[in-house]
């Protein structure tokens, strides 16, 4: 949820290379960001580098709400992914790839 009180369902690609999870311009704009007085950033990925603001939105997993600091790109055309800071510390992630599954586990919990 962003500063305008908006939900909205996703689905993220789970990247363990990303520091942080990115979500694209319009998805910003829709959950309430302004980039009115903020900071530009440059970070590279796979396809160069990219402007993004940070910004800290909730995130619900599963039954678990939390706040995560995420990459606001400023563009459209990048892929929302899972990154590694404020999710992977906050669950086990399990592939089960034979399956088809992947699983977000709350450290202490057996599925």
């Amino acid at each position: 949820m962003g500063p305008s009180g908006r939900d909205i369902v996703q689905f993220f690609y789970i990247d363990s290379g990303a520091d942080f999870t990115v979500i694209p311009y319009r998805i910003g704009q829709y959950l309430g960001l302004s980039a009115q007085g903020q900071a530009v950033h440059e970070v590279q990925g796979i396809n160069g580098a990219v402007g993004v603001i940070y910004a800290t939105l909730s995130m619900t997993l599963g039954s678990l709400t939390f706040p995560v600091e995420v990459a606001w790109a400023q563009l459209e055309h990048v892929p929302l992914l899972l990154g590694r800071k404020d999710v992977f510390d906050r669950f086990e992630i399990v592939f089960r790839q034979r399956d088809g599954v992947v699983e977000f586990r709350e450290p202490g919990t057996e599925t």
